[in-house]
């Protein structure tokens, strides 16, 4: 029995927390005891990519390091110092697999690092896989690093995070993930200048809606630019300062992130390019005060391409292990925080298509409510908690009246 959840991007401050973690943890516990009742004798719980949110960490702003860098001791001490805040910010996930694993032995955990995560996998994780293999039963694939993906024949399984598909999420060929860039001198960096501007924690609760920004979907001009000045009502007490503060945030945030792309080899810089436009033509419509509906036409510019389904990689994978000569049914990835079964135009001798399935997220989502009678030109965002497990049973486990695989998405409205 397989199970498998990812995407839950544990941070290494509470208050940046994005998931319910007693929730998973007692999904999992249910999950566990009912494989029991049914006689299971091996249930491996695998962790696909982006656990720890070892990207997101002002470490590396306050540490002036990057994960694209050549390793230096430097950078060792500064993933070890995010891993081990990312253990002290989350003591019930650590605990609650701990005990679920003592508590049942026939449970096996099993890691796969994915893009948020891989600096954990390299060379500057060397202390921080020490602390993770000491807080967590993990086995390393080769004593030294965590496999990058999961093959298991006998239930019919090749899995990744899926950031290997992805050309702004991955390391190729010597080029670096301009994924990385963006989520350090932007996403990171934005609330934090925007604090230190207008001379308040970057905590408080007005800048909660720019800590969220990566959680804003879909991620296109017009949406963005909502957010954003939706969130700016709630610093109507800060008066024109707010506005100011965020424009000049805009501005330098671009900078920062152009320094990068020009004194770094990034495999592709079109998502960097559309950031840049982005902040430079958003920055004026904040300070000119225009609404959002106005906004959104000043950014005349083409949305991000949201990554997935990834059909066609999907049967490269097939392809790949055909020469392994088993029966592989199932394709399994996260990272693109939408959980998916899609069927697959390949099919083997028994006539069966094959299944391409993503296990989304556990996090939180606003999602852009649009308005096909333009009564609110203004539009409105809904929020719930995304969550996923997906799992596999195998021929043996099948005969005891399980099922092949059971897809299990839980959205669930978050409290407003």
């Amino acid at each position: 029995m397989l199970t498998f959840v990812s995407d839950l991007h544990l941070a290494d401050t509470n208050s940046r927390a994005t998931i319910d973690v007693p929730y998973l943890i007692d999904q999992l516990r249910v999950l566990t005891t009912n494989a029991q009742k049914k006689k299971i004798q091996d249930l491996k719980i695998v962790l696909l990519g982006d656990i720890f949110e070892i990207l997101k960490s002002k470490r590396w702003l306050d540490d002036e390091v990057r994960p694209w860098e050549p390793c230096t001791t430097k950078h060792v001490t500064s993933v070890s110092s995010i891993f081990d805040s990312i253990i002290e910010s989350n003591p019930l996930f650590f605990r609650g697999l701990q005990n679920l694993v003592t508590e049942f032995p026939f449970v096996r955990l099993h890691y796969v690092p994915g893009n948020h995560d891989l600096p954990l996998n390299t060379g500057m994780g060397v202390k921080a896989r020490e602390r993770l293999t000491s807080a967590l039963p993990l086995q390393l694939s080769d004593a030294q690093k965590f496999g990058n993906y999961l093959v298991d024949e006998a239930h019919g399984v090749i899995a990744r995070h899926g950031h290997e598909w992805d050309s702004s999420n991955r390391y190729s060929n010597r080029l670096s993930a301009i994924g990385d860039a963006i989520v350090i001198d932007l996403l990171l960096r934005l609330p934090i200048i925007v604090s230190k501007s207008m001379g308040i924690d970057v905590d408080d609760n007005r800048l909660a809606f720019l800590h969220e920004l990566d959680n804003v979907r879909p991620q296109s001009p017009r949406v963005m630019a909502q957010w954003i000045l939706k969130g700016l009502d709630n610093m109507s007490d800060c008066g024109p300062k707010g506005r100011k503060a965020i424009e000049g945030a805009c501005h330098e945030v671009a900078i920062h992130l152009k320094k990068a792309i020009e004194s770094t080899r990034f495999e592709s810089i079109e998502v960097g390019a559309w950031w840049l436009g982005f902040l430079t033509k958003l920055a004026p419509a904040i300070l000119k005060h225009l609404g959002a509906l106005t906004a959104a036409r000043h950014l005349t510019m083409d949305d991000i391409e949201i990554v997935g389904p990834y059909r066609e990689y999907a049967v490269n994978d097939f392809e790949l292990v055909s020469a392994l000569d088993g029966d592989f049914r199932y394709v399994i990835c996260g990272h693109t925080h939408s959980p998916q079964l899609v069927p697959l135009d390949l099919v083997g001798q028994d006539q069966r298509a094959r299944l391409y399935l993503n296990t989304g997220t556990w996090r939180r989502v606003h999602r852009f409510a649009s308005v096909a009678s333009g009564a609110n030109v203004n539009g409105a965002f809904a929020r719930w908690d995304e969550e996923c497990l997906i799992t596999i049973y195998n021929e043996g486990e099948q005969s005891l009246g399980l099922p092949a695989y059971e897809f299990s998405r839980i959205t669930r409205g978050s409290r407003i």
